[in-house]
């Protein structure tokens, strides 16, 4: 190849190199036009976003005596907080609902307990009804008014009611 072809290779290289450069430099290294804004008053917010480590003055073990789901937060991030205070509500829609249902389990219990003091009670009648039956049976059986079988069934009703169950 002859000098001057060469030349003209590396006059053609050193012009897209130039090219390629420009196009760099002006997407990276361009400055960026400048917008102005008039200043004027106006509220200024008192919070800051970031990142930290935050470090108490007296460490503390915070804990809920039952687990739940958490409904509402009470305090926030910096807030003083004295022995005691509430710092989240939590969800007690379960503990409502086994309340519920010991209640029902006491209107139960409250009903046998009604149940079986009728049957005391009917029992206790019962008893009686025999014991009278029986003292008018014992004094009409020795004028014979009534068959000694009468008296024996008396009798045996008033031992049946008398033994234990």
């Amino acid at each position: 190849m002859s000098t001057r072809k060469l030349l003209g290779v590396g006059w053609e290289i050193a012009l897209l190199l130039l090219i390629a450069l420009t196009i760099v430099y002006r997407m990276n290294f361009a400055p960026l036009p400048v917008e102005s804004c008039p200043v004027r008053a106006g509220p200024i917010s008192a919070q800051a976003m970031g990142t930290g480590t935050l470090e108490a003055h007296v460490r503390a073990a915070i804990s809920p005596k039952t687990s739940g789901r958490i409904v509402q937060v009470l305090v926030d991030q910096g807030d003083k907080v004295i022995e005691g205070q509430k710092l989240v509500l939590l969800d007690d829609e379960d503990l409502r609902q086994q309340v519920e249902i010991a209640r029902a389990e006491l209107s139960v219990a409250q009903a046998g307990v009604e149940k079986a003091d009728s049957g005391i009670k009917s029992a206790q009648a019962t008893e009686k009804e025999a014991k009278v039956y029986h003292a008018r049976i014992s004094q009409l059986a020795p004028s014979g008014a009534v068959s000694v079988d009468a008296l024996e069934k008396s009798r045996q009703q008033l031992d049946n009611l008398n033994e234990p169950q």
